[in-house]
């Protein structure tokens, strides 16, 4: 995770993640939850 986020860092390249685990979240700039299907 560190790696991907000095990879952002270094070249502004935005990267998707999807994930359930609650302790990537720390990593982001920007958080957008689904919820039954729907962006909430």
């Amino acid at each position: 995770m560190q790696l991907l986020k000095r990879y952002h860092e270094e070249t502004g390249i935005t990267i998707g993640l999807v994930t359930h685990n609650k302790d990537f979240i720390k990593y982001g700039d920007r958080d957008i939850y689904v919820k039954d299907g729907q962006i909430a």
